[in-house]
C-alpha cells in the first residue's frame, strides 16, 4: 500500500522538531521526569545504606546484649560459687588447719566435690595457706594441683581482698581455662589461705558464644583479651585462632591526634578499638582476623579482663543492597517510558499538573517527606494528586509498621531465649532459698537475708514474665465492652494493692452507656497496670491515708471522636527527666518494678490502634487511653 504524503507539523519547515508546545512540553517533561528518578534512586540507595546500618547496629547489640546477658549470668554464677565457699566456716577451719581429704558430704571437703560435681564449668577447686602451700582440692584432672596457679596470678590475689580473675589461657590438653581466686579471711578479719579454681570455658561457656542465634550465615561472638588477641574459637573446631590478634584496626576507631586509651597496645587488635567500641556498642567496619571486611561491635565486662566482639560480614550485611540497586534501575527506567508515553499523546493538557508533581517530587527528595500535592484542575490531575498523596501516607504509615514489627520480633526472639534460660537456673535458686530459709528459722539475721534474696527471685520471675509479655505479638479478639464493667474488672485485680495502701478507689463513668471495641482482656489488663503506677504513686505520696485514684471514661469530640480512658491520682507526679522516656522499656521509679509495664500498656494501645499519653496535673499524675470509635 502506498504511503501518501502528510503534512509535518515538526518539520524545519513549520519551526522546527522542538518548535511546536508539543515537543517543547515533551522535552521539558523529559528532564522533569528522569532528574527526580535520579535524585531519588541516589537518594534510596544511601538512606538503604544508612538503614542497613542502623539496623546491623541495632542487630548486633542485641546479639551482644543477649550474649553479655547470658556470659554474665554464668560469671555471677560462678563468683558467687568462689565466694561463698571462700567466706564458709569450712574454708577458714581448711586454711586454719586443713583438710581430711575424706569425702564426707558434711566436711568442707565434701562441699568442695558437691561444688565440683554440680557443674561442668569446674576443672580444679583448691584451698592454700598463706604461703600458696596446698591444703586440699577437688579436681576433674591429674594435672599436681599444687602447679597451676600461675606465680604473678598468685601475686595479684595475694595483694587483694576480694575476688581476682585471671585471663582465659589455653593449658596443656589444648582446653581454655579461666583461673579466679578469692582470699579467706579468719574470724579476726585477717587472711588465713586462698580459694582458687580454674574453670573449663571448652566446655560451657564456649558453646554459649558459638551458638548460632540471630548470627546469619557469617555472624561470629567470641571474646578478646585486653591486649587484643583471641580468647575463645570464633566457629565450633576454630581452635587454631586461639591467642591470635582479632585484626580489629585503630585508625577505624580512634581519630587521628586523639590520646590513646591506656588499654591500647601498640600491637594491631582489638585492644585499639576495644575502650570506645565498648563503651558505645556502635557498628564499624573493618577487617577481620580471616581477612573479610565485617561490621563488628564489642562490649565490655566490669571487672573482667576480657572483651566480648560480635561481627558479620560485611558482604551478608549489605547484600540487599545490590538488589535494591537493579529494582530501582528498572523501576526507574519503567517509570520514565510510561512518563514518556503519556507526554506524547496529553503533554498539553497535563504540563502544568506534572510540574506541579515534578516539584514536588523534588521537594520530596530533597528531604521533606510530609509534602503533599494541592488542589488541582481537571479530574485526572485531581485522581493522581489524590492516588500519589494516598500513595507518600501510605508509604509512610507502612514504614512505621514495618519498624515497629521487626523491633517486636527482635524484643521477642530476645526475650523468648533470655526467659527460656533464666527460668530453670532461677528456680532452682528459689527452690534453694526456700530450703535455706527452713534451716535458719532460728537465726533472725540469716532468715531475713534468706527472705530478702526470696523476694528479689519473685521480683525477676515477674520482670521475665512482663518481658516474655513485650516481646510476644498480641492476638487481639475485639468486642463490645461496656466502660464501667471493664473499669470495676481492672479495678478488682488490683483491690488488695489499695485496701493495703489505704488508697481509695473510684470510677468516673461518663460514656452513656455506649460500649467500645476492645480485646476485654488485653485492656483490663492495660488499664489495672495504669491504676496499680497510680496507687503506688498516691501512697508514696499521701502517707496519712489520703491516697486516690479516679478511672474515667467518656468519648472525646473532635475531627476524630475517641474514647478516653483517663487514670487520675493525687501522688507527687512524673519526674520530668521521665517523660520523654517513660514508656520506654525497663524505664521505672518503683524499687520493685520491672520497667516493663508502661511498655506493655503502650503496646496494648497501639495493637488497637490507639495511643497512650501521660502529663503532670496540679497534684498527681493523669495518663490516658485514646482510642478509635
Amino acid at each position: 500500500m502506498r504511503n501518501h504524503p502528510e503534512t509535518n507539523h515538526d518539520s524545519p519547515a513549520s519551526g522546527g522538531l522542538f518548535g511546536s508546545l508539543r515537543a517543547r512540553i515533551l522535552l521539558g517533561m523529559t528532564a522533569v521526569a528522569l532528574l527526580p528518578l535520579l535524585i531519588m534512586a541516589y537518594q534510596g540507595y544511601h538512606c538503604a545504606r544508612t538503614i542497613i546500618i542502623e539496623q546491623q547496629q541495632r542487630h548486633l547489640a542485641t546479639v551482644l546484649e543477649s550474649r553479655t546477658a547470658r556470659v554474665m549470668d554464668w560469671l555471677a554464677e560462678r563468683c558467687f560459687d568462689i565466694e561463698y565457699l571462700a567466706v564458709s566456716p569450712g574454708a577458714r577451719e581448711a586454711c586454719s588447719a586443713g583438710c581430711s581429704n575424706q569425702p564426707d558430704s558434711d566436711s568442707y571437703c565434701g562441699i568442695l566435690k558437691t561444688f565440683l560435681n554440680r557443674s561442668e564449668s569446674y576443672e580444679i577447686i583448691a584451698t592454700y595457706n598463706l604461703k600458696w602451700e596446698p591444703i586440699d582440692q577437688s579436681s576433674r584432672t591429674d594435672t599436681p594441683w599444687d602447679t597451676w596457679i600461675e606465680n604473678t596470678f598468685a601475686a595479684r590475689v595475694s595483694d587483694a581482698d576480694g575476688l581476682v580473675v585471671n585471663s582465659p589461657v589455653l593449658d596443656r590438653e589444648g582446653c581454655i581455662c579461666l583461673e579466679m581466686a578469692h582470699p579467706v579471711f579468719g574470724p579476726d578479719g585477717k587472711k588465713t589461705g586462698f580459694l582458687a579454681t580454674c574453670l573449663n570455658l571448652s566446655r560451657t561457656l564456649v558453646p554459649i558464644l558459638q551458638d548460632r542465634t540471630g548470627l546469619g550465615e557469617s555472624g561470629k561472638v567470641y571474646l578478646v583479651s585486653k591486649e587484643g588477641r583471641i580468647q575463645t574459637p570464633p566457629f565450633a573446631g576454630d581452635e587454631k585462632r586461639l591467642m591470635e590478634p582479632s585484626g580489629l584496626d585503630r585508625t577505624l576507631l580512634t581519630p587521628p591526634g586523639s590520646p590513646q586509651p591506656e588499654t591500647i597496645s601498640s600491637e594491631s587488635g582489638p585492644a585499639t578499638m576495644l575502650p570506645r567500641l565498648g563503651a558505645t556498642r556502635m557498628v564499624h567496619e573493618y577487617t577481620d582476623f580471616a581477612g573479610n571486611d565485617v561490621l563488628g561491635a564489642a562490649s565490655a565486662f566490669p571487672g573482667m579482663p576480657f572483651h566480648l566482639v560480635a561481627e558479620i560480614d560485611r558482604a551478608e550485611a549489605f547484600r540487599p543492597l545490590g538488589v535494591l540497586k537493579w529494582s530501582a534501575l528498572i523501576a526507574g527506567l519503567v517509570s520514565l517510558s510510561l512518563a514518556l508515553l503519556v507526554s506524547v499523546r496529553a503533554a498539553a493538557k497535563l504540563s502544568h499538573p506534572l510540574r506541579e508533581m515534578a516539584a514536588v517530587a523534588g521537594r520530596i527528595s530533597q528531604g521533606t517527606h510530609t509534602e503533599r500535592l494541592g488542589s488541582m484542575d481537571g479530574t485526572e490531575a485531581i485522581e493522581v494528586a489524590a492516588a500519589f498523596n494516598r500513595m507518600l501516607d501510605e508509604l509512610a504509615s507502612a514504614q512505621d509498621r514495618l519498624s515497629h514489627a521487626a523491633a517486636l520480633a527482635a524484643i521477642g526472639e530476645l526475650s523468648t531465649s533470655v526467659v527460656h534460660e533464666i527460668r530453670n537456673p532461677l528456680s532452682s535458686i528459689k527452690v534453694n532459698l526456700q530450703a535455706l530459709q527452713r534451716k535458719v528459722v532460728g537465726d533472725s539475721a540469716h532468715y531475713e537475708l534468706a527472705a530478702i534474696a526470696s523476694k528479689q527471685v519473685d521480683r525477676v520471675e515477674r520482670m521475665l514474665g512482663d518481658l516474655l509479655r513485650y516481646g510476644k505479638p498480641l492476638e487481639i479478639k475485639t468486642a463490645p465492652v461496656a466502660f464501667g464493667d471493664l473499669a470495676g474488672s481492672a479495678l478488682s485485680l488490683v483491690g488488695n494493692s489499695a485496701e493495703e495502701k489505704e488508697v481509695f478507689l473510684s470510677i468516673d463513668d461518663r460514656s452513656d452507656s455506649k460500649p467500645i471495641i476492645v480485646d476485654r482482656e488485653q485492656m483490663e489488663r492495660a488499664v489495672a497496670n495504669l491504676v496499680d503506677n497510680a496507687i503506688e504513686a498516691a501512697a508514696a505520696a499521701n502517707e496519712g491515708g489520703e491516697g486516690r485514684v479516679i478511672v474515667t471514661g467518656r468519648e472525646e469530640k473532635g475531627d476524630s471522636p475517641v474514647f478516653a480512658i483517663r487514670v487520675e491520682d493525687n501522688g507527687g507526679g512524673i519526674p520530668r527527666s521521665l517523660m520523654e522516656k517513660l514508656f520506654q522499656p525497663f524505664v521505672t521509679t518503683r524499687e520493685e518494678g520491672t520497667g516493663l509495664g508502661l511498655a506493655n500498656v503502650k503496646k496494648i494501645a497501639e495493637y488497637h490502634g490507639g495511643t497512650v499519653t501521660a502529663e503532670n496535673l496540679a497534684r498527681g499524675a493523669a495518663f490516658t487511653i485514646r482510642l478509635k470509635l
